[in-house]
C-alpha cells in the first residue's frame, strides 16, 4: 500500500492562535460554505473494487480564511486567502478547505512536499507496526517542522494581494479589527 504523512486540522487551527498569542496577527477567523457534493464512481476504502454500483458522495466546502495584520502607520489590514476542500463527509471536506486556504498562506505548505511512501498492509489494510513506526516518525517530524513555520513568521514578510499560486487573496487596509 501507499501513506503519506498528515497533520489533524486542529494543528493548523493551534498555529494560527499561537500566532495571535505571539502578536504576529491580531486576529484570525473562517467562514466556510458548504458546495455541495457530487457522486464519485470511485470506491471508498472498504468498499471491493468492482463493486456493481461502488460509489461515493464526495463533499466540497469552501472556506474563506481571513487574518488581521497590524502596518506600520497603526491601521489594521484584513488579509483573506480561500481554497476549496473535499471529502468523503462533511468534517472532512470542512478540515480540508481550512488547511488549503492555510496553505496559501503559507502554513503548512511544505506538506506537499512530502511524498507518499509504501507501506506493507494486511489484507485488512492495516499498516504493518514496523511501517507504522516509520510513519509515526515522519509525521512528528512533520508537525515539528510546521510549529517551526510560526516562530518564522514575520507580520511585514505577508505579501498582500495573492502570493504567486493558490486561492485568491484580498487586503482591505484600515478596517476595524474582529
Amino acid at each position: 500500500g501507499t501513506a503519506v504523512p498528515y497533520i489533524e486540522v486542529d494543528e493548523y487551527r493551534r498555529v494560527l492562535n499561537e500566532a495571535v498569542l505571539k502578536g504576529v496577527i491580531l486576529d484570525w477567523t473562517a467562514h466556510y460554505e458548504p458546495l455541495g457534493s457530487f457522486e464519485s464512481l470511485r470506491p471508498r476504502r472498504g468498499q471491493a473494487e468492482g463493486r456493481e454500483g461502488a460509489s461515493s458522495l464526495t463533499y466540497m466546502v469552501r472556506c474563506v480564511l481571513e487574518v488581521v495584520l497590524p502596518s506600520d502607520d497603526g491601521n489594521t489590514y484584513r488579509m483573506r486567502r480561500e481554497d476549496i476542500g473535499a471529502g468523503a463527509d462533511l468534517k472532512a471536506a470542512f478540515s480540508d478547505a481550512l488547511k488549503r486556504a492555510a496553505a496559501n498562506f503559507g502554513i503548512g505548505a511544505f506538506m506537499a512536499e512530502l511524498q507518499a511512501t509504501s507501506v506493507e498492509v494486511d489484507r485488512y489494510g492495516r499498516i504493518a507496526e514496523r511501517d507504522r513506526e516509520r510513519l509515526d516518525r515522519i509525521t512528528e517530524e512533520a508537525i515539528a517542522r510546521f510549529r517551526r513555520q510560526l516562530s518564522q513568521l514575520d507580520p511585514t514578510a505577508i505579501e498582500l494581494g495573492n502570493p504567486g499560486g493558490g486561492g485568491r487573496g484580498v487586503a482591505e487596509p484600515g478596517r476595524p479589527s474582529l
